[in-house]
C-alpha cells in the first residue's frame, strides 16, 4: 500500500476514486489469531522471532498488471522488509531479490509518492522510467533540478543490462512519477501520462499541479486503461500556441475529470496559452467534467473520431475572442462591397481597409456584426481585405454595436466523424462561441448555458453546412446570440435574454423553404418562408430573427405561428376551455425594422381594452405577441415582446443613513427612454443591501423612481452603490 495512502497524504483525494491498494503485510496480532494456537508457536519461532517480514504479493504490481506475475526470486512465502526515506535513498541500497524496500516518499522530507518495492534481476534497464520501474544504477540525488533526467534514465551506468526496483501497486498515480501539488513537477507528469497511457488496469490522475509544457496521455495500440479516475487538474505557468492537455486514443474508457487553466485573466491580452485541451479518438467512451480557463483561442475542441461519447458536464470561461474590447477584439475597415447573386447562399461580404488583423484570426472563424454572425471565408493580410458569407444586412451595419472579431471558442465540436455526442450541461461565460458544433452526427445537450459570450451556441460552420442534426433542450443566453445554419436544430425548449435567435443562412424564393423546426414551443414552429429580394432594395437581403420562447413563462403546451407579414387574425379553438376556460396563442414576427402590425380578432370576439375588433401594435424588432382569449368576456388581451421591449439604465447611489422603518426622503430618479406607465419595472444594487428593500415604479414619461426602505430591526447606512433600474414593456 502505499506511503501517501496510509497517512493521507494531500495530493490523493478520497472522493476523487484514489484507491487503496491490498496490504501488503500483516500484523503479529492478526497473524497469530489466523495461525490459531499451534500455528502461534511456530510462527513465534519462525517467522516473528527475525527481523520485521511480510507476506510478497507480486500480482499487486503496476509491473505484474502489464506483464503478468513476475517471478519475484523468493524461495519462501516472506521477505525480509527494508525500510528507506526515499527513491534516492532506494538506489543507494543494496539490490536483493529476498527484500521488500518501503519507500516513505518520492523526495525525502515529503509525504507522496513512495511504496512497496522488489528488486527484480532479470527487468530491463533500458524500461526504467523513474516511476514504477527503476534501474538499480540511474544515478540521481533527489534534487527536483535533476529529476527530468532521473526520468530519462539520464547516466545510467549499465544501458544494457538487467535489474529493476519494481513498484508494487494497482493504481497508476501521478505522485509515483515525483509530482507534488501546487508544484511545477511536469516531467513527472509527462513520465506519468506516458506510462499510463499504456497499462492495462486502472489509472487515477488526480492531482493538483502546475506544468510548464504540454501534457500528452495518447493510448497505446494494444494496452490500455480500462479507467482513468479522479480530477487532473493543470495550472499553466508558461506561453505556447499548442495545445495544453490532449487526449488521444481512449475508446471505450471511462476517464474522469480535468480542468485546465491558461496563464493569464480575464483580459484578452493577458492570455498566453491559446489551447486548453484536445481530445481525439475517443469512440464509446464516459467522461466526467471537462473545463477549460483562460485560453486565448480555443477551450476544448474535439476534433475527430468520438463516436457515441458522453460528458457529464462542460465548462468554459474566457476562451476566444469574446464579447467585448477587454475580452475580445473590435473588427475595424473603412469600406466593403457585396458580390454574388441574390436569392442564393452564394454571397459574400467584402471588407476593405481592415486593421489590426489578429494573428490568430483565420478562414472558418466569423465576425459578428449587430445581432449575426458572418463566417470569414478569406484573408488578406497584406490588402487588408476580409471576406465573409453572406451578404451583411443593413440592420447589422447599421446597429449600434460594435463589429467584434470571433475567433475560437469554448467548447467546440469539428468533423462528421464525430457524434452521437451526449453532454448533461454546458456552461460558458466570456467566450467567443460558447458551444460550437462544426459538424456532428445527431447530438445532444441537457441544457447550455451562457453569459457575455458573442455567440452562446453555433451550430454549423456557416451557409449551407451539413450538420445532420440534435438538440438542445434549454439554451440560457444572457447576453449572446444563437447562430444556426442551414440543417441544423435547436430543440425543445430555448430561453433568451437581449438578442433573439440567430440564421446565418440567407432564405429566398430560389432557395424556398427553410427548415426550422426550432420547437420552441413543442413543434410549434416547423418553417417559415421569407421573401428576399434584390440588394437594391432597401428591405433586401434581410436574416430570419426567431424571438425565443420561454416555457416557463408561457407553458409548453401553447401553439405558436409565424407570421412574416403585417396582419393576422386570432382564432381559438373550443378543447382549449376543457379545463381553464382560457385559450392562448403566441405570433412570432420574424422581421426586422420598425414596422405597423394589425391584430385582428376572430368572428364573435373581440380583442383589446376597451374592446375592438382589431388592435394595431407597432414593433420595433423581431417580436413575439403573447395573445390570451377568455371565454366569459369573448375577449382577447394580449402582451408583446420585442427587441427594444427590454429597457435599463444605471446610476450612482449613496444612500442616506436609514433607522428602522425609515425610507429615503429623497428617493433617486433614475432616467430610462421609453419607460411608460404600466410597463414592468425591477431594480438592484450592486452592493449586498443588507435587508433594504427597493421599490422602483414608473414615476413619469421616461423616469423611474425607486423607493428605498429599511425593514429591518436597526440603523442601516450604505456605502455608495450603482442602482440599475430595468424596465420591460408591457
Amino acid at each position: 500500500m502505499l506511503e501517501e495512502n496510509r497517512n493521507r497524504n494531500v495530493g490523493v483525494r478520497e472522493e476523487e476514486g484514489a484507491q487503496a491498494e491490498p496490504e501488503s503485510k500483516i500484523s503479529r496480532r492478526k497473524l497469530l489469531a489466523s495461525l490459531g494456537m499451534a500455528g502461534a508457536a511456530i510462527a513465534t519461532q519462525s517467522v516473528l522471532s527475525g527481523p520485521s517480514t511480510a507476506f510478497g504479493k507480486a500480482e499487486n504490481s503496476v509491473h505484474g498488471a502489464v506483464y503478468g506475475n513476475p517471478d519475484y526470486g523468493v524461495s519462501g512465502c516472506c521477505c525480509t522488509i527494508v525500510s528507506v526515506d526515499s527513491i534516492a535513498d532506494l538506489l543507494n541500497q543494496s539490490a536483493s531479490e529476498d527484500l521488500t524496500y518501503a519507500v516513505k516518499s518520492y523526495y525525502d522530507g515529503e509525504n507522496a509518492g513512495g511504496g512497496d518495492f522488489f528488486f527484480k534481476a532479470d527487468e530491463p534497464k533500458s524500461n526504467h522510467n523513474g516511476g514504477d520501474i527503476i534501474s538499480s544504477t540511474v544515478p540521481w540525488t533527489g534534487a527536483a533540478s535533476t529529476h527530468a533526467d532521473f526520468l530519462n534514465g539520464a547516466g545510467e551506468t549499465a544501458p544494457s543490462g538487467s535489474g529493476c526496483y519494481i513498484r508494487k501497486s494497482c493504481t497508476l498515480t501521478p505522485y509515483m512519477f515525483g509530482c507534488l501539488n501546487g508544484v511545477d513537477r511536469t516531467a513527472g507528469l509527462q513520465a506519468f501520462a506516458a506510462r499510463a497511457s499504456n497499462v492495462k488496469g486502472a489509472v487515477s490522475w488526480d492531482i493538483d499541479m502546475i506544468v510548464s509544457d504540454k501534457i500528452v496521455f495518447a493510448g497505446g495500440a494494444v494496452d490500455r486503461p480500462s479507467s482513468i479516475q479522479g480530477t487532473l487538474k493543470l495550472q499553466s505557468n508558461y506561453a505556447s500556441a499548442d495545445w495544453m492537455l490532449e487526449i488521444d486514443n481512449f475508446p471505450n474508457t471511462h476517464i474522469g475529470s480535468f480542468i485546465v487553466t491558461g496563464k493569464g485573466s480575464t483580459v484578452l491580452a493577458q492570455r498566453t496559452n491559446h489551447k486548453g485541451a484536445k481530445i481525439t479518438n475517443v469512440s464509446g467512451s464516459v467522461f466526467g467534467r471537462m473545463e477549460a480557463k483562460y485560453f486565448k483561442v480555443q477551450g476544448i475542441e474535439v476534433p475527430d473520431l468520438a463516436y457515441h461519447v458522453k460528458v457529464e458536464s462542460i465548462q468554459t470561461f474566457y476562451c476566444g475572442f469574446g464579447i467585448t474590447p477587454v475580452i475580445g477584439a473590435v473588427f475595424t475597415y473603412t469600406g466593403h462591397t457585396l458580390t454574388g447573386p441574390y436569392g442564393t447562399h452564394v454571397q459574400y461580404t467584402e471588407f476593405t481597409g481592415v486593421t489590426n488583423i489578429p494573428d490568430e484570426a483565420e478562414v472558418g472563424d466569423s465576425l459578428v456584426i449587430g445581432k449575426n454572425d458572418y463566417t470569414i471565408t478569406s484573408i488578406d493580410r497584406g490588402a487588408g481585405t476580409v471576406k465573409v458569407q453572406l451578404w451583411v444586412t443593413n440592420d447589422d451595419f447599421a446597429s449600434a454595436k460594435s463589429p467584434m472579431w470571433c475567433i475560437g471558442s469554448g467548447f467546440k465540436v469539428a468533423k462528421s466523424t464525430t457524434g452521437p455526442f451526449s453532454v448533461g450541461v454546458i456552461t460558458t461565460l466570456g467566450c467567443s462561441v460558447g458551444y460550437y458544433v462544426a459538424q456532428l452526427y445527431p447530438g445532444s445537450v441537457g441544457k447550455c448555458s451562457g453569459e457575455s459570450n458573442l455567440i452562446t451556441v453555433k451550430l454549423g460552420t456557416g451557409p449551407n453546412t451539413g450538420h445532420l442534426g440534435g438538440s438542445i433542450d434549454t439554451v440560457y443566453a444572457e447576453a449572446g446570440r444563437i447562430a444556426v445554419s442551414n440543417n441544423n436544430v435547436v430543440g425543445h425548449y430555448v430561453i433568451g435574454n437581449l438578442d433573439p435567435m440567430t440564421c446565418d443562412q440567407r432564405i429566398s424564393q430560389c432557395v424556398g423553404r427553410y427548415a426550422i423546426d426550432f420547437d420552441v414551443s413543442k413543434g410549434a414552429v416547423e418553417a417559415a418562408d421569407l421573401d428576399y429580394q434584390s440588394s437594391s432594395v432597401a428591405t433586401a437581403y434581410k436574416k430570419l430573427h426567431i424571438p425565443v420562447v420561454d416555457p416557463s413563462v408561457y407553458g409548453p403546451e401553447v401553439p405558436v405561428t409565424v407570421v412574416t407579414g403585417t396582419s393576422v387574425t386570432l382564432s381559438f379553438i373550443r378543447d382549449d376551455f376543457m379545463t381553464s376556460g382560457i385559450s392562448s396563442r403566441i405570433l412570432v414576427f420574424p422581421r426586422t425594422g420598425m414596422r405597423t402590425i394589425t391584430v385582428t380578432a376572430g368572428t364573435g370576439t373581440t380583442i383589446g381594452n376597451p374592446a375592438a375588433a382589431a388592435q394595431t401594435l407597432i414593433l420595433s424588432g423581431p417580436s413575439l405577441v403573447f395573445a390570451e382569449y377568455f371565454r366569459a368576456s369573448k375577449n382577447w388581451i394580449i402582451s408583446r415582446y420585442d427587441a427594444s421591449s427590454v429597457l435599463a439604465a444605471s446610476t450612482t447611489y449613496n444612500a442616506p443613513s436609514l433607522s428602522s422603518g425609515s425610507r429615503d426622503p429623497a428617493p433617486p430618479v433614475v432616467t430610462v427612454n421609453g419607460a411608460a406607465f404600466g410597463d414592468f419595472v425591477e431594480a438592484t444594487l450592486n452592493i449586498d443591501t443588507q435587508g433594504i428593500e427597493l421599490h422602483p415604479r414608473v414615476s413619469a414619461l421616461n423616469a423611474v423612481t425607486v423607493e428605498v426602505v429599511n425593514p429591518m430591526s436597526s440603523t442601516i447606512d450604505l456605502p455608495n452603490a450603482t442602482l440599475t433600474v430595468r424596465v420591460q414593456k408591457r
